[in-house]
């Protein structure tokens, strides 16, 4: 199941900016999103910090919202490359690197990989993803499938440890099914979303062969 995967619409009756504007809609702002998640590891290489400023202009030439050029961008133009690996202790962690694709018609450049996270899939609580009110914990679990896995991330409050959202990532050989609910209040219904992620290449070799660096040191 490592590989590298990316947005597709065919297969999603939503997209990550739509979950973002859910989790606003209904007073979540202060939770961490995918711009805040990914903009850090976008920002460690100059040639996809080039593509972002290239597409901040371009979008304010046409007066239109150069946060949400971006963003939109990047949620349909990024790709994923996923790896799972027992850590030192034997848990299970995985491994996630981020890069940015041009379309074909400019030229299909790829900017360079970069770590968004290494997480365990223990239950324990994601420091990236803490909201100023609000904890992340995510737990993987197999489905009885052979080629299949998935992890569950659960959105609570810091204080009460109320789940407020949770997102359900299911692996399979050829794509990720990204599935969720914002929770409101207890009575109202949840805002409910599906996006899949299609496998497109291998796995790199050259982050293949990283695997365990970080428990050597």
């Amino acid at each position: 199941m490592f590989g590298v995967y990316m947005y597709s619409t065919e297969g999603s009756n939503s997209a990550p900016w739509k979950v973002d504007g859910a989790m606003k809609a209904y007073g979540l702002s202060n939770q961490v999103g995918f711009l805040g998640l990914y903009m850090p590891a976008f920002r460690e290489s100059d040639a996809s910090v080039s593509i972002i400023e290239w597409i901040k202009q371009g979008a304010m030439a046409r007066l239109a919202s150069a946060q949400d050029a971006v963003f939109s961008f990047l949620a349909t133009r990024h790709q994923a490359h996923v790896m799972f690996d027992p850590n030192s202790s034997g848990m299970l962690c995985t491994q996630i690197h981020v890069r940015i694709l041009l379309p074909q018609m400019l030229g299909g450049f790829k900017s360079p990989w970069m770590r968004l996270m290494k997480l365990p899939v223990d239950g324990s609580e994601i420091k990236e993803a803490r909201g100023v009110n609000s904890m992340v914990r995510l737990v993987g679990h197999w489905t009885g499938q052979e080629e299949e896995f998935k992890f569950t991330a659960f959105f609570c409050g810091v204080e009460d440890n109320i789940c407020f959202h949770t997102r359900t990532w299911t692996f399979t050989s050829d794509a990720i099914r990204h599935q969720g609910q914002v929770f409101k209040t207890a009575v109202e219904e949840p805002y409910r979303y599906s996006y899949l992620m299609r496998r497109q290449e291998e796995a790199d070799v050259t982050l293949v062969g990283l695997l365990g660096e970080d428990d050597e040191e």
